[in-house]
This record gives structure tokens, C-alpha cells and sequence, in this order.
């Protein structure tokens, strides 16, 4: 705190919303859908649409929660913020009189369990539990960029996962404790950040440090590049520039022909040393260079969204090993564990996927 600052009173006693959320997404994805589509697309930007709906009402409730606080703070929503080659969409940015408050939100459907090694797990119908992405680390990632825009408040970061379904309930009970403690309900937050504000033993921030902090990074948002017409709509070129099909030529009987080697590779090479982490049969390889199990498990383990995963990546991850890679979607953590997955009405299994950052 600046020496000037010391002897000067702090008026704010209540919340500012300094940044609302100004979303185009649903206005994005609804204009796709009066377009041509395949239905398979369609079906997707449906789902997108109805997930983008469940995450506002679930960020409108908490922005309930922070507005009638009656607490000194600055609110920022939806900040999107970017540095280098890191990227991050925040949720909320609270900054309160000691500390800084980053929350992700969640409003998930289904209830929630979280192990002792700190996984995160959904119950499904058939009560089987499917592994989901961990919150805890997204919202980490997030703290760590928020630390490296603005490196003199890092000491006063928070990280918070809200849970805005009231009927869904997380179990936590075998997690470990600097889990746990960042998980909570709606209702427990404004009791979390009073705890959290009278056990610091950090200075307060006066109104205008408060502000010249909300302040820098409402400027640092930028506006989220996310393309949809890119990700969902591809259009196919007309059938006139279509590269022709060149004929074979046929020869007169007196010519010799030769031979002609199309591709050294058999159309299917079998790899020893290398099974599939869920049947444990001997994994091939197809003449396009994707690994696949020939059984009929439901392990999809050689790709990873659009990135063909290479034999040296694959042996990496059947050796136990984290790698990454460069996906659609972003730079990518993909873990050497499995989840499980609905598509097309059959379950199936892929590799476990964490987005370090977006494209």
C-alpha cells in the first residue's frame, strides 16, 4: 500500500460490477443452425447451445450471490485473457479488500465425486462413474496467467470452484484437503470469502488500488476468437475444381507392363510390444499411419481429436507417460488414462485430454 494511501479513508462498502458478460456465442451458434448442416452437425451445435444456456444460469446466480454481498470488492465477468501463447476464459475476477478471488463455475447435472488422488468423476444412469475434466486444474492454469499479467498480486490469488446446480451434490470426502477446500455450493461463497479475508495477514488494498487493479485487467480482456462457422460449417469445393481422376492407360498386348508399387507397407502392420491398455491385444497399424485395436473393446487410442497420434507418442502413453500435442482445439495434455465415453449409442474409450491452452 502506497504511503499516501495510509491516512486516506476507503469509502467502498459495496460490490462494483466493473465488467459485465457481453457474449455473442448464442447469437454465433444459433445464426449456424439456418444454415445446411449435416444433422450429425447439427446435433452438436445443439448441445453446445444448450451447454452455453446451462453455464449462464449458472454464472447469473453467483453474479446474484457477489451483487448482494454487501461487501467491498470489484466484480469482473468473463474476462478472456491471453499472453504469449497462453490463453484463458474466466469466469469471475473478484477483488476484495486482501484478496483476489478467481472462480470457475459449474453447473453440472449429474453428481460429482472426486477420489483421493484428486480425480473428478460423474455418475451416469447406469451408475457407472466417467471421468471428466478436472475444474480444480482448469482454474489453476487460469491463476497462473492472471499471476503473470499482474506478477505483485499473486500472493493475494484464491482459486474457487463453484457447484451452481442445487440438486446435484459433490462428494468430496475422499479428497485431499487443498481440493476440497476450493469446491463449494453458491451459497457458501460469500462465508468462504470472509473466512478467507479475516485468517490473511496481508495488507488491505485501498479504493483506488482496488480499482487501479480492476481497472488493468478490464484492459487486458480481448475478445474470444473462437470461430464456429470454422469449427462446425465446412464447405466442400465445387465438383469442377475437384482434381481429376487420372485413367489408367490400357496397353496393347505386345507391351510389357510393369509392376507398379502403390505402397511398400502392408495395408495392416502389426506392432509388437504394443497393446491396447484395455483388451491387451497387439495394436496395428493401417496403411494411412493410424494405430488401432483390431478387437472390439471400444478403444479409440490413436488420435486425438484431428492430431494422428505418432508411434513414438503412442508408446509414450502405453509406457505410463504425459504428452502433448497441438490439437483443433488448443495445445493439449493428453494423460495415459482411459475414460469412457457415449458415441452413437455404443460406449467407447479415449485417452484422457486436458486443454493447456486455446487456439
Amino acid at each position: 500500500m502506497s504511503i499516501f494511501n495510509i491516512f486516506k479513508k476507503n469509502e467502498l462498502n459495496s460490490p462494483v460490477l466493473h465488467k459485465q458478460k457481453r457474449s455473442l456465442q448464442l447469437e454465433k451458434l444459433n445464426a449456424l443452425l439456418n444454415q445446411k448442416l449435416p444433422k450429425e452437425t447439427k446435433e452438436k451445435i445443439e448441445q453446445e447451445i444448450y451447454q452455453v444456456k446451462s453455464g449462464d444460469i449458472g454464472e447469473k446466480q453467483v453474479l446474484t450471490v457477489l451483487k448482494n454481498s454487501h461487501m467491498p470488492m470489484y466484480i469482473l465477468h468473463d474476462l478472456y485473457l491471453k499472453e504469449g501463447g497462453l490463453h484463458s476464459q474466466i469466469d469471475f475476477l473478484v477483488i476484495a479488500r486482501k484478496l483476489i478471488f478467481v472462480i470457475e463455475c459449474k453447473n453440472y447435472s449429474n453428481h460429482v465425486y472426486v477420489n483421493a488422488k484428486g480425480r473428478f468423476s460423474i455418475l451416469k444412469k447406469d451408475n457407472s462413474q466417467m471421468l471428466i475434466d478436472d475444474p480444480v486444474e482448469q482454474n489453476r492454469r487460469h491463476m497462473e496467467l492472471v499471476a503473470l499479467l499482474k506478477p505483485d498480486m499473486k500472493k493475494r490469488l484464491r482459486s474457487v470452484v463453484v457447484f451452481t446446480n442445487p440438486y446435484m451434490k459433490v462428494h468430496d470426502e475422499k479428497a485431499p484437503a487443498e481440493i476440497s477446500r476450493q469446491l463449494m455450493t453458491a451459497d457458501r461463497l460469500l462465508e468462504f470469502f470472509r473466512k478467507q479475508q479475516a485468517d490473511s495477514r496481508l495488507s488491505e488494498l485501498s479504493d483506488e488500488e482496488m480499482k487501479q487493479c480492476a481497472d488493468f485487467f478490464k484492459e487486458k480482456h480481448t475478445k474470444n476468437p473462437v470461430d464456429y462457422t470454422e469449427k462446425y460449417f465446412q464447405t466442400e469445393k465445387p465438383a469442377e475444381e475437384k482434381k481429376a481422376v487420372p485413367v489408367k492407360p490400357v496397353l496393347p498386348r505386345t507391351a510389357v507392363q510393369k509392376p507398379v508399387v502403390v505402397n511398400h507397407a502392408p495395408p495392416k502392420q502389426k506392432l509388437p510390444g504394443m497393446r491396447c491398455p484395455k483388451c491387451r491385444k497387439s495394436l496395428q497399424k493401417s496403411s494411412d499411419g493410424m494405430f488401432y485395436c483390431p478387437g472390439e473393446c471400444g478403444m479409440k487410442l490413436g488420435q486425438v481429436f484431428d492430431h494422428k497420434l505418432t508411434e513414438t507418442e503412442l508408446r509414450n502413453l502405453l509406457g505410463g507417460k504425459t504428452i502433448q500435442c497441438s490439437t483443433q482445439a488448443g495445445m493439449t495434455l493428453v494423460l495415459p488414462d482411459k475414460i469412457q465415453k457415449e458415441w452413437k449409442g455404443k460406449t467407447v474409450y479415449e485417452w484422457k485430454t486436458k486443454l493447456l491452452s486455446k487456439k
